[in-house]
Parts: C-alpha cells; structure tokens; sequence
C-alpha cells in the first residue's frame, strides 16, 4: 500500500527554479499534461492518492500484478507563483477531480522471449481541464471513463 499527498502552492517557483520540466504550461496552442510536467510525485499540488497493488510470481514462468488507484485532486498552477503569504491549502475547492484505476498486468517468460499484456479500467469524475484564462487546472464538471489495453513483447539475444 502506497499514499502521497502534498498541499497546493507545494511545487510552485516562489521565486526560484519550478518543480516541473517544462516552465509553461502551455506551448503555442499544445497543452502540457499536468501529470507529465511535474518532477516528482505525478499528481503534482494539491492532490492525494492511495494505490493498493499486489505482485505474483510463479518460478520465473510468469508474474501478475494488480493494483487499484484513487486519487482525490484540486485545482493546480504548477509554473505560476500564485501562493499566498501565508496559510495552507489542501483540498479545499467546492469540485475536486476523483479518480478510481483498476490495473492488471501479466508477463509471460520463455527461454528467448517475453510477452507482457497489461489493462486499465477506471473513471475519473469532475476531470481536471487546463483554464487558458488562469493558466491552471481547474476541476469540470466532465466525467471521463477509462479503457486501456496494452500488449507487447521482448526478444532476447
């Protein structure tokens, strides 16, 4: 079991080098996901998570893996400084983002070969939108679900 949590203006520049790869959030009309952008815990300012996962693995033949996911998120400003004098913020907006993700994984070993099949189930309710106006993210009233299905595989040599 994994939690993390940091309050809101925790990865703000205040006046020195950002806590984000990129110092914009936005490059001619592309939108930097927030998830990507931040240098450290992915869901960045004012979020907490809780992943609960579980790992099995057979003699070296095959491994599954399973985990569940929610996180609980706030509005964001990651490359601005915004933050107040003093005081703390944590999940105090009237909306947050929740998000629940469900993922299985499982890889296969043979002698020279590898085959990894992976999938991710969930819903993210009031999904957080870039507002271009602020320049930062804001809980909407959209909900989102998610499908992912990935498969790959590795050759040795």
């Amino acid at each position: 079991m994994h939690g993390a949590l940091a309050t809101q203006y925790t990865f703000e520049p205040g006046g020195g080098p950002s806590y984000t790869v990129y110092p914009l959030n936005k490059y001619y009309d592309k939108i930097i996901n927030y998830k990507e952008n931040y240098i450290g815990y992915k869901y960045g300012e004012n979020a907490a998570s809780i992943l609960v996962d579980y790992l099995y693995t057979y003699n070296n033949r095959f491994d599954i893996y399973s985990s569940f996911e929610t996180v609980f998120s706030g509005s964001k400003s990651p490359t601005k400084d915004i933050a107040p004098d003093e005081g703390t913020n944590f999940l105090d907006d009237d909306t947050l983002e929740k998000s629940f993700i469900y993922t299985i994984s499982a890889n296969l070993y043979f002698k020279f070969f590898e085959l990894n099949l992976s999938a991710n189930l969930g819903k993210i309710f009031n999904e957080l939108i870039y507002d271009d106006t602020n320049d930062c993210f804001v809980p909407s009233q959209t909900d989102k679900d998610l499908l992912n299905v990935d498969v790959g595989f590795k050759v040795k040599f």
